[in-house]
């Protein structure tokens, strides 16, 4: 009855009209337990949502570069991002940390071919959809994509059919994992028709302009700079990146390196494309 929740009674399943969340409890519940508050797991989990998406990038980024500044202001500006300012009371969308460790373990294993590799992507990248299943979209295209490029491109070794077995068999135990936590939103769907219609969703869709709109929290001249005067039904449309942001990634691409020789230069810009290099 784990989907009964305190809401709407006596409506049943009524926790699938929402985020269920079950991928924050590693973090949510040690402080309930300590506390009994469940105020204070929430606030637990709403800062560490910050910190840890911080890390977690900042590992990503170190796992690419070994270099610990760099990636130090690459966590920190993926933990930060102006944008998360604007989805303070979606702590769903907020929580986004698990899916720089499953990027990680998924690159770890197709350089290595590493059951434990192959494990630790499983079990991060459930843990992401089990936290929000917007975030876990956005994360398997990301992951399908670069899997498919790597395998095409890169290292066809992992089209065997060993390897592929492998991939297989970890896809189907954490769908055999995940299973029961998503039946229950298809019932709610059968039996309220609990869907949004086209129109709600091209309205909550992004465009050029929501790239512009810099949210509310943002400092004075961020909101005077970037304040496109389109209507916005709400924030979610404020996906403004910042100036920091887009000034290093123009600088990173284009700058001149000293110190190092241009294929070690070219294989820290572009990570993913050079064949043969260490996770």
């Amino acid at each position: 009855r784990l989907f009964d929740a305190n809401i709407f009674f006596p409506v049943e399943r009524s926790l699938a009209f929402s985020a269920h969340l079950l991928g924050v409890l590693p973090l949510f519940a040690p402080v309930y337990l300590l506390t009994g508050n469940p105020v204070a797991a929430y606030n637990a989990v709403f800062l560490l949502s910050f910190a840890l998406s911080g890390f977690t990038g900042f590992c990503l980024a170190y796992s690419w570069t070994r270099a610990f500044w760099p990636s130090l202001v690459g966590g920190a500006l993926f933990g930060f991002a102006p944008y998360r300012l604007g989805q303070l009371a979606h702590l769903q969308l907020l929580s986004f940390f698990w899916a720089p460790l499953a990027l990680l373990f998924v690159d770890r294993f197709l350089v290595r071919h590493r059951w434990r590799d192959l494990t630790a992507f499983t079990a991060c990248f459930w843990l992401q959809v089990l936290s929000t299943v917007y975030l876990g979209f956005m994360l398997t295209v990301a992951v399908t994509a670069y899997a498919a490029y790597y395998a095409l491109a890169v290292d066809r070794r992992i089209l065997t059919r060993s390897m592929l077995a492998r991939v297989g068999a970890a896809a189907a135990s954490g769908l055999v994992a995940t299973l029961p936590f998503l039946l229950p939103y298809l019932a709610v769907n059968r039996t309220w028709g609990a869907s949004r219609p086209i129109g709600g969703i091209v309205g909550y869709s992004a465009d050029v302009l929501s790239y512009l709109k810099a949210p509310s929290l943002m400092n004075d001249l961020y909101l005077v700079l970037f304040n496109p005067t389109a209507p916005w039904p709400t924030g979610e449309r404020d996906l403004f990146p910042g100036l920091l942001l887009i000034g290093l990634v123009i600088i990173g691409g284009r700058a001149t390196v000293g110190g190092l020789p241009p294929g070690e230069v070219s294989r820290l810009r572009h990570p993913h494309l050079v064949p043969g290099r260490q996770a």
